[in-house]
């Protein structure tokens, strides 16, 4: 008789080893090597840290998660994302237990180094204003309208905002930098035009209630 297996979890595709299995193993706990995690080979840049400190963790025994705290360890590092590295010094603890790093072997960081050397920041501009949603626009038209203010279809666009950080490659357009994307909010026919039409009977009806 056949015995039916049933996994039970959350899955994942790591595929290495923790944090503390590789630096436990290596002389200075691997300061100055660099590491890397599987999930990040799908980017052609390369990405990986380099270890700058290593600090083993003493458990208690009055952990949360004990079987996950075990394996913690807290490592400095220096992050380098998709060929750009980060200004800052990271303190790496709470992901040190995923089994997906893996070490870079000696003669191959210096080939690791000249890819993030010849990695070219390409950067996109973006156009600052985008239009309003299309509901948003109407309850925007319908508040001018009540109130008899008299409005623009400038009046219809938001300010966007892009939050900055190393790994962020696009920045908003300017004068001396004319914008090469953007976002238009023309979403083109749709399937059943007549649920965006609003018949005679309703308008009057919004008209006279005023819900707004």
């Amino acid at each position: 008789m056949s015995k039916t297996i049933k996994y039970i979890g959350r899955t994942n595709d790591y595929s290495g080893k923790t944090l503390w299995e590789i630096v436990g193993n290596l002389k200075n706990y691997g300061v100055g090597r660099l590491v890397y995690k599987h999930k990040l080979l799908r980017y052609p840049e390369p990405s990986y840290y380099k270890i700058l400190k290593v600090l083993p963790v003493q458990h208690d025994g009055d952990l949360e998660n004990p079987h996950e705290n075990l394996r913690k360890v807290i490592v400095f590092v220096a992050s380098v994302f998709r060929g750009r590295m980060d200004p800052d010094v990271h303190e790496t603890f709470s992901t040190s237990y995923k089994a997906d790093y893996h070490l870079v072997p000696k003669h191959e960081e210096q080939d690791w180094i000249r890819r993030t050397e010849a990695c070219k920041r390409q950067i996109k501009y973006i156009d600052p204003h985008i239009d309003m949603p299309p509901l948003l626009k109407k309850v925007v038209a319908r508040e001018k309208e009540l109130s008899n203010e008299p409005f623009t279809p400038d009046q219809f666009k938001l300010t966007l905002q892009i939050q900055q950080s190393y790994t962020n490659n696009t920045m908003l357009a300017d004068e001396a930098h004319p914008a090469d994307i953007k976002i238009d909010s023309f979403f083109g026919t749709p399937l059943s035009p007549e649920l965006y039409t609003i018949s005679d009977e309703v308008r009057q009806y919004f008209k006279e209630k005023k819900p707004f």
